[in-house]
């Protein structure tokens, strides 16, 4: 299978030392529904939603401007010992060639709080290699869980691309963070779903202000009638009209 333009660009082996494995399984089940729309939907009001915008936007510099520390663990007591040097570190100080460590961590919290779900594609020199050379955040309406035919296991993660190509990735290569969905246990719940209507109502508010403005508050038309009215029919008229456009 080609790889999709995406996957070339970012999961090159001069990017990252490892191009994504597409795992063959059969007899499975995948976890399709309305989350890849639902998902889209949810990105794309980030960048229409003034109040969304700059609540996540906030979050995500927060998030990104945040150190990391490792620790080990020298006794069962409890006691730990700061580890400064560590390829782990090195991973998330550095996740991938083509972003910088804050680019990374505020997109991967901006899909994380919009979708509910931030998945980072681990790369490695190879598969059967333990050690993780980089990490990547997909975007979350790209991804479908596949499950073996009971439903228990997640046998893979499919990517699929924006030209219709779908690649499926190993458990073990995907980190999953997610803000848990009571209703889907598999995927997460981000902060524009119970905010839809709030969303919806300042976008609309929005529009009719600018229109309001262009125009002074007056519609674009004029009312004629064909026969003379009296004054008291008149003002059932211009009432009914305020009713209906607010104005006239």
């Amino acid at each position: 299978m080609q790889m999709p333009n995406f996957i070339q660009r970012i999961f090159s082996p001069k990017a990252s030392g490892a191009l994504m494995k597409n795992v063959t399984i059969e007899n499975d089940y995948t976890n399709t529904g309305f989350e890849a729309i639902g998902d889209s939907a949810n990105l794309k009001q980030y960048k229409e939603s003034l109040y969304l915008f700059i609540g996540v936007n906030m979050i995500a510099r927060r998030v990104a401007g945040a150190d990391f520390f490792l620790y080990q663990i020298k006794r069962t007591s409890g006691e730990s010992e700061e580890v400064e040097d560590h390829e782990v570190l090195d991973v998330l100080h550095n996740p991938n060639a083509r972003q910088p460590r804050k680019e990374f961590w505020e997109l991967t919290t901006i899909f994380y709080l919009l979708a509910g779900d931030a998945f980072c594609y681990r790369a490695r020199k190879s598969t059967t290699s333990k050690k993780i050379t980089a990490m990547h955040a997909l975007r979350p309406d790209y991804i479908e869980v596949v499950l073996n035919p009971d439903k228990t296991t997640i046998l893979a993660y499919e990517y699929h691309s924006a030209n219709g190509e779908i690649m499926r990735l190993r458990p073990e290569d995907i980190l999953h963070f997610k803000n848990p969905d009571p209703t889907n246990t598999l995927r997460g719940v981000g902060v524009v779903r119970p905010a839809s209507s709030r969303i919806i109502t300042e976008r609309e508010a929005s529009q009719y202000q600018a229109k309001f403005f262009k125009n002074q508050g007056r519609p674009d038309v004029a009312v004629f009638v064909d026969a003379e009215i009296t004054s008291q029919e008149a003002d059932d008229a211009r009432k009914k009209w305020r009713e209906v456009y607010g104005q006239g």
